[in-house]
């Protein structure tokens, strides 16, 4: 089968447990401070300042919450809320599947940990700096690219590696 005639595949970003928890009890702290900030008037300079960076705050990490992996004959398109992060297969120098409690040793240089999703730029001993764009922790893939290292979570890692060939 050459390239052209390959099919577009489709993998669902699928949140786990710990995103779903954290984006909870985010949203509710969040909640529970715009509500006391507009219940206090005593100086609404700071509370408008607080109040518009909590939504921007939220804004931000839901637009940027991944939703899908878009697989095609020559790329894969990480399809945001708002944008998507194309990886040329041609630029691709490794893919591997990580093994589990590899975030373990993570830690978050700029992004969100949990809040819709693990998103942002990471690093860890093993990996060094990488752009993570996950949901859940178990199903995580690493991509090296030319000038680049991303981290996704994807729970369909064959499909990913049989659109390639």
């Amino acid at each position: 089968m050459d390239l052209e005639s390959k099919k577009e595949i489709v993998i669902p970003f699928v949140w786990g447990t710990s995103t779903i928890i954290m984006t909870g009890v985010v949203i509710l702290i969040l909640l529970g401070v715009v509500f006391l900030m507009v219940k206090q008037t005593a100086n609404w300079y700071i509370n408008g300042s607080v109040l518009f960076f909590v939504f921007v705050f939220t804004l931000y990490f839901l637009a940027k919450s991944p939703l899908k992996l878009q697989i095609n004959s020559s790329k894969i398109e990480i399809r945001q809320i708002l944008g998507t992060e194309k990886i040329l297969f041609k630029d691709i120098v490794e893919l591997k599947n990580l093994p589990q409690g590899i975030s373990k040793d993570t830690t978050r240089d700029f992004g969100s940990g949990g809040f819709f999703g693990y998103i942002g730029k990471f690093s860890n001993e093993e990996l060094g700096n990488f752009y993570m764009y996950a949901t859940e922790l178990n199903n995580l893939v690493y991509i090296r690219t030319t000038n680049k290292k991303y981290v996704i979570s994807c729970r369909d890692y064959e499909s990913l590696v049989r659109s390639m060939n």
